[in-house]
């Protein structure tokens, strides 16, 4: 199920690539020429999170928001705990004032800022 999904994703990519390009919309092409492999991980469930928390694995979603520098106008939007090669980060979308979201990807055991070296790429 999760392949046919991929290649659904896929063609449906190839498809919006082929139906922009003569627009001359080049950023839609680069985003989805990057290999597959970048884009998967998976979402740890409940219990998983749970256990994870209690063990002192990670930190809390509230020792997360905490630790990032925030203004009171600023909006969170998402929060979500990843899995990727046995590396647990947490993935962090704010809405800025000023419109502009921006995104935070954090070490789930530490609340450091983590690139996608650290991700195992």
């Amino acid at each position: 199920m999760n392949r046919m999904i991929r290649k659904c994703f896929s063609l449906t990519g190839l498809w919006l690539v082929l139906s922009l390009a003569p627009l001359g919309v080049s950023g839609a092409v680069y985003a989805l020429s990057e290999p597959e492999e970048l884009y998967r991980s998976h979402h740890l469930s409940p219990e998983q999170l749970i256990k994870l928390q209690q063990e002192g694995d990670i930190l809390s979603l509230e020792e997360i928001i905490r630790l990032l520098k925030r203004s009171g106008d600023d909006r969170l939007l998402e929060v979500e705990l990843l899995e990727r090669k046995g590396y647990l980060f947490y993935k962090v979308e704010i809405l800025e004032k000023s419109g502009i979201v921006k995104k935070y990807m954090l070490d789930a055991r530490t609340g450091q800022p983590v690139t996608r070296h650290d991700q195992g790429e």
